[in-house]
């Protein structure tokens, strides 16, 4: 019975290290040859499609939570709401306020309508509103709430539009 002939029941174990080197090898003759090796090749495009797709969820998920805190360190921290005789506002009030200063004339009807049909008796209730005292802390604020309003989208219709006509 030949004895160079592997027996596939037993695979061979290699403990010295030369799978390595023929790995080494064939890159180097890959990169020999000018194309190089690419991050695809070592590890997958599969891995490359879910970095991707998790750094964008991760950008998104961001995005979604910075919101927020922005409008919750102006309102609450700043005190920016009882600056101007409102009060300090909870989880979902901040969180509705920032969609409604971030979303369009839609968004900001749907909003409404879901108050509305929570609890009207919010629209009969009046508040007592006042100008803020001109401090730094208010003047931040105020900037911090204008930076949520200002939506970039609205800045890139403009732009399309004067290219349009160009």
């Amino acid at each position: 019975m030949p004895t160079d002939i592997p027996d596939p029941e037993k695979p061979e174990i290699v403990t010295d290290g030369s799978w390595w080197e023929e790995i080494q090898s064939e890159w180097s003759s890959e990169s020999s040859s000018g194309g190089g090796i690419s991050a695809a090749q070592i590890f997958g495009i599969g891995a490359l499609v879910a970095g991707g797709a998790t750094l964008i969820a991760a950008f998104f998920i961001m995005a979604l939570l910075i919101g927020p805190l922005l409008f919750w360190f102006a309102w609450n921290v700043l005190d920016f709401g009882p600056a101007i005789g409102l009060p300090e506002l909870g989880f979902w009030a901040i969180i509705l306020a920032t969609l409604f200063l971030t979303f369009g004339w839609f968004g900001k009807v749907v909003i409404t309508g879901f108050v509305f049909l929570i609890d009207p008796a919010w629209f009969q209730a009046t508040a007592e509103m006042n100008w803020p005292e001109p401090r730094l802390r208010n003047f931040i604020a105020v900037a911090v709430l204008a930076i949520l309003a200002a939506r970039p989208h609205a800045r890139a219709k403009k732009a399309k539009k004067k290219a349009k006509r160009a």
